[in-house]
């Protein structure tokens, strides 16, 4: 069975197409048969991306892209897809509920002010209310700036009214990360091999709570 890992934000520029493309690669370069969909159809941002990862002449792992206009589209004809990574809307909307039924692991970047752990909480509290478990919903700590915004940010969300858990590790605002995605790769492919240990520990995380999540489920991850 398809692997099914959406990706949401309550606000935009969190971190939420970074870490899509970053768990496409990685996977991908496990030997696993990856496709992105992305959801924005206005922006696109990650169907452009890919345009520039198959334009880069560099040898790269291939990532599948495709646009779709909403989740039930992006659920179609998944033979031969071993993982499908949905690349959220820009804000939480009714699709985000849609996207998180089906999915195996939600995950909701965002940085560790309160200004937007806040709506973070909001977006897993209405998900919770919803129905789903919040065991299949992950932070991922995103574009820090600081040591102490990541502490600030794991201490809210330790006291969030449900529980929520967050990933270990975190990626930090890096112009490498934004250089290495502007050439069509991943923050898993940048050129300093520091910056992409960080960035694969935590993706070292997410791949952990996929698979934990299939078990608890009783699918073969």
């Amino acid at each position: 069975m398809t692997v099914i890992v959406a990706f949401c934000s309550q606000k935009g520029g969190v971190g939420k197409s970074t870490l899509a493309r970053a768990l496409a690669a990685y996977m991908a370069g496990d030997g696993f048969s990856v496709r992105v969909v992305d959801l924005d159809m206005q922006q696109r941002t990650t169907e452009r991306w890919a345009t520039r990862r198959e334009a880069s002449g560099v040898p790269l792992v291939p990532v599948e892209v495709v646009g779709c206009a909403n989740v039930s589209e992006a659920l179609n004809d998944l033979g031969g897809v071993d993982v499908l990574i949905i690349d959220g809307y820009a804000r939480s909307s009714e699709g985000t509920l849609k996207m998180a039924q089906a999915a195996d692991v939600v995950v909701q970047p965002t940085n560790g002010t309160e200004d937007d752990c806040e709506p973070a909480v909001l977006v897993f509290y209405d998900l919770y209310k919803a129905g789903i478990d919040p065991g299949r919903m992950l932070i991922a700590l995103s574009r820090l700036t600081t040591e102490t915004e990541e502490r600030d940010g794991r201490a809210y969300f330790e006291s969030a009214e449900i529980p929520i858990k967050v990933l270990d590790g975190a990626l930090y605002q890096k112009r490498a990360y934004g250089k290495a995605q502007d050439a069509g790769r991943s923050v898993l492919e940048t050129d300093y091999d520091s910056l992409n240990d960080k960035a694969r520990s935590l993706l070292d995380a997410l791949v952990s709570e996929i698979v934990a999540a299939r078990k608890k489920a009783g699918v073969a991850a």
